[in-house]
């Protein structure tokens, strides 16, 4: 994480399924979000959007949180908050 970064994700992987039919749907993203910086999340419909935020929370339904590291600009690891 820089000096300045608001929100660092490093690494994220989230799959979606149980036992024999899982999908991957995030894949070893990678991202910072400085001060002042606009973000917008483009993509086809399914494409893993809502997902990204979902994972960066650790949250967990029918997704899984596979790997990554979710951290503020304090760097407390959101990804571990239970």
């Amino acid at each position: 994480m820089a000096h300045g970064d608001l929100l660092s994700i490093q690494d994220l992987s989230v799959s979606f399924g149980r036992d024999d039919r899982e999908v991957r749907a995030v894949r070893n993203i990678s991202f910072d979000i400085g001060k002042k910086e606009t973000v917008a999340l483009v993509g086809a419909s399914g494409s893993g959007k809502s997902v990204r935020p979902l994972g960066c929370g650790g949250q967990e339904g029918f997704e899984k949180f596979e790997q990554g590291r979710v951290a503020n600009r304090y760097g407390i690891r959101l990804d571990q908050i239970p």
